[in-house]
């Protein structure tokens, strides 16, 4: 008897145990889906994806949406192959090619030259909005000091916030002036001022911008003297401006040594082997060389030249093609330097590609002129 009761009294044991590990399944069931939750990224819709479209190409100041750049995008496409099309077709009848290779030419037209055309026009679409944002941001942040002032100027002659920010608002500040006028026409409609200041804050992508306003508004909440903390962040502004031209200038040496190597240097050193490309061609084809390849030195070598192996053409091509990256590169880097952005190549890369290409040709033409008339 006092076997069979210690047999019940294990089953019931392992009873409970299984009734607690079937209580605790659930919990950690549980806690593994909020885990999963939590390290799930949320999925962003498609209209969660054309607002943030239309935010980042606004900052650019376009108005529109992802439906109408697609579809502009789409129309200039479909006019490329069209063109391209029609060219293609006058001249397979001029030519009168093949029917095969002009059914092939047409599809790699009409499936890869439309991807690559619409993939292209996006990314030159996008790098458009980029530049022409960073712009407007440039353009904002010059003038913004001068606003700052104004604004605390009105605040000290007694005006509220509102109209303080109102009333400094000049013509020849540009876009400033706009984005303004766009933050009192939110608060006359309704909005509350520190939303209006966020949302024009967060519009460009400036340090400077967002500092500002976020002192204003804090200036706001805590009841301060917002005059007086307005002017010292134009001060600061402007002493901040100062001491970057000044660095500018502390770093010019490395920017003349940079132009130097790349506009100067690279492209006449490029000219001076295109000539030596063309003197070692007109020398190999003025040799008479043996129809069979001739031995060297009786040790089974065989050498054989010909004017045909070396491409002048070839080589300026590569030449064009390492003076334009160069240059580009020397922007870029010249850029970042004195502004502190690589954004501002923009306006240096087509006049750096210019002078390297210029000085190319004229040191090719240069070294043509005093070696070509001694070895050809």
């Amino acid at each position: 008897m006092a076997s069979a009761a210690s047999i019940l009294n294990k089953i019931n044991e392992q009873k409970k145990n299984l009734e607690k590990l079937e209580k605790k399944l659930p919990s950690e069931q549980k806690k593994k889906e909020t885990n999963n939750k939590k390290n799930e990224k949320p999925k962003i819709s498609s209209y969660e994806r054309k607002k943030r479209f239309s935010g980042f190409i606004k900052k650019a100041g376009i108005e529109a949406g992802f439906d109408e750049v697609n579809n502009l995008i789409i129309y200039i496409v479909a006019s490329l192959i069209l063109l391209g099309t029609i060219a293609l077709t006058v001249d397979f009848v001029l030519t009168k090619t093949f029917w095969q290779d002009t059914v092939l030419v047409y599809l790699s037209l009409w499936t890869l030259g439309t991807t690559i055309s619409y993939l292209l026009l996006w990314a030159a679409f996008f790098f458009y909005v980029d530049i022409r944002a960073y712009q407007l941001m440039k353009e904002v942040e010059a003038v913004f000091p001068d606003f700052l002032e104004l604004t605390a100027a009105n605040i000290s002659s007694g005006m509220p916030i509102d109209r303080a920010l109102w009333y400094a608002i000049r013509p020849r500040f540009g876009q400033l002036a706009k984005d303004m006028e766009s933050v009192a026409k939110a608060t006359m409609v309704g909005e509350s001022l520190p939303k209006a200041l966020t949302a024009f804050s967060n519009k460009y992508d400036s340090v400077v911008i967002k500092r500002s306003m976020n002192l204003l508004l804090e200036g706001l909440e805590s009841g301060g003297e917002v005059g007086d903390l307005l002017t010292r962040v134009a001060v600061n502004i402007r002493d901040t401006e100062i001491m970057k031209k000044e660095m500018a200038s502390n770093v010019t040496t490395y920017v003349i040594f940079i132009l130097f190597a790349t506009l100067g240097a690279a492209p006449f050193l490029f000219g001076l082997t295109t000539e030596l490309i063309v003197i070692m061609k007109s020398i190999i084809g003025n040799i008479d060389m043996p129809s069979d390849s001739s031995s060297m030195g009786g040790i089974g070598m065989t050498f054989s030249a010909s004017a045909d192996s070396i491409s002048v053409g070839d080589y300026q091509v590569f030449a064009i093609m390492s003076v334009c990256i160069s240059s580009i590169f020397a922007a870029i880097i010249i850029s970042v330097i004195q502004k502190g952005s690589a954004r501002e190549a923009y306006r240096n890369i087509p006049l750096y590609i210019a002078i390297g290409l210029i000085n190319y040709f004229l040191s090719f033409t240069f070294m043509n002129m005093i070696l070509g008339s001694m070895f050809i």
